[in-house]
Formats: C-alpha cells, sequence, structure tokens
C-alpha cells in the first residue's frame, strides 16, 4: 500500500509513526515548510521521499491521507493535481463533498484523540470515524484501518461536529485551566509538580466514575467563604482569568444546587 500523507503537524506526525510501527511507512510526505517532511522522515521513515509541494506528489498512490487543519483541506483538495487511488482527509469539521467536488473517490478518516507534534501517539484502539463516497474509498479505508489497529464506525458530518464540539469540553477546556494553574503557581514560585498526583487523580475518576457524580470543590459544595477568598487572591490575574472562574463556579453550582431555590 503507497500511502501519500501530506501535513506535518501532531496529527500527521501520530500517524506516521504509526504506519512505521505497522512496517508501511508514507511513500511520501508532503509540507511547504522547509525541515517538516525532512523531520518525520529522519524520526519515523528514513525511506520516505520528503515534498514541498503538492505538484510535486506522485499520482498513482493508493492512498493520499490529508492530515492537515480543517482550514487547510480545501485549498489542498483544490491545489492536488490528478491522481488515482483514495483521498482521506482527518478533520472533524470538514465536510466529505470538499474532497470529493476534486476526487470522486474520498473519504474522512477521523481519529478522536489529542495530537500535538513532538508526542507521536501509538493508534491503535483510537476512536475512528468514517465517511465515503465510493466503495473504493471504503476500502481503502478499512485497509487502513485495520493496518492501524483501530475500529471504523460510521459518522456523518453532523456527528463529527457533535463528538469534536464535545472533545473540545473534555480535551482543550481542560488542557487551558491545567495552564492557568501552572501558571499561578508559578507566579507564586511554586512547581507546577505539585499538580501532577491531582491530575493523575482527576483522570482516573473521570474514567472510572461518572464525572458528574465526581465532581469536588468549592463551587460543588456551595463555600461562598472559600469562594471569595480565592476571588481576593486573584485580584492582580488577568481580568479573563477572574472571569472564568466565575463563570466555571457558577456553571458547577448551577449543575447541583440549581433546584435549592425551587424547594425553599
Amino acid at each position: 500500500m503507497d500511502i501519500v500523507l501530506i501535513g506535518s503537524g501532531g496529527v500527521a506526525e501520530s500517524l506516521t509513526y504509526s504506519l512505521a510501527q505497522a512496517h508501511t511507512p508514507p511513500y511520501a510526505i508532503v509540507s511547504p515548510t522547509e525541515g517538516h517532511a525532512e523531520r518525520l522522515c529522519r524520526l519515523y521513515a528514513p525511506e520516505a521521499v520528503a515534498l514541498h509541494s503538492l505538484a510535486e506528489v506522485p499520482r498513482e498512490a493508493s492512498i493520499y491521507l490529508f492530515a492537515v487543519s480543517d482550514d487547510v483541506v480545501a485549498r489542498c483538495a483544490q491545489e492536488m493535481p490528478l491522481t488515482s487511488g483514495v483521498w482521506l482527509h482527518t478533520a472533524a469539521c470538514v465536510p466529505l463533498e470538499t474532497l470529493t467536488e476534486c476526487h470522486e473517490d474520498s473519504g474522512v478518516f477521523y481519529l478522536l484523540n489529542t495530537f500535538s507534534r513532538g508526542r507521536p501517539l501509538a493508534l491503535e484502539g483510537t476512536p475512528l470515524f468514517e465517511e465515503y463516497a465510493t466503495e473504493q474509498a471504503h476500502g481503502a479505508i478499512g485497509e487502513l484501518a485495520l493496518l492501524l489497529g483501530v475500529s471504523p464506525q460510521p459518522s456523518t458530518l453532523a456527528l463529527r461536529r457533535e463528538i469534536h464540539l464535545a472533545a473540545v469540553f473534555a480535551c482543550n477546556f481542560v488542557n487551558h485551566q491545567w495552564a492557568i494553574a501552572s501558571e499561578l503557581l508559578a507566579h507564586y514560585n511554586i512547581s507546577p509538580a505539585v499538580l501532577h498526583p491531582l491530575i493523575q487523580e482527576t483522570t482516573q475518576k473521570a474514567l472510572t466514575l461518572n464525572p458528574r457524580e465526581a465532581q469536588t470543590g468549592p463551587a460543588r459544595r456551595g463555600d461562598e467563604v472559600t469562594l471569595e477568598g480565592h476571588r481576593k487572591l486573584l485580584a492582580d490575574a488577568p481580568s479573563v482569568v477572574r472571569l472564568l472562574y466565575d463563570i466555571t463556579s457558577q456553571s458547577i453550582h448551577t449543575m447541583y444546587h440549581s433546584n435549592e431555590s425551587e424547594d425553599e
């Protein structure tokens, strides 16, 4: 199976790593940024060809994987030359038609996880949501999924958008709050490592308990004295951080105390 990988970010890196682990590294990796494709080749696929333009891609590959950000998929599809094979994009919120308008045998290969450059992820077991326009595309998705150790689940654009929204809350927003916590500790000259056991236990509880039932903290208890103390500590923090503290605390309080006024 000849695979051309378009992109060099976090998704592309994990795909390159996992394909190499499955003894089927990409035939070529395409990135317009000098050195990015070369880096992935050097780390994971030394026999792959590093390219810097879509005009250079081989025309007879089996699969062309568009592992680029959502806002770049359409431009890449429009700049692609005529090829054989199947085109697949990995974006959650991009319609399948973005590819089929340019190439009939196309599909969606959306892997639900968090991907960062410099931290390759073994994809085995990662949820995969598929969509396809032709049986040829369906077959290519199945072959690639088998190679990576993932099980395709049928999806639509609407379903992927709904899942992505939930993923933003579960991952991006949580990580942002950890970043703020680290900055607060740095302000007080405290090592962020002090939070590591707490972060690990919070994650494990979310996986083993219902997160709604696992919630703790002053907002959950309705502890206004502690909340007010925190607000005083945040007096010199950026206004957006103070706002985030208040909004998040109010959201937690509402979830657990919304019926109190009705009961009074």
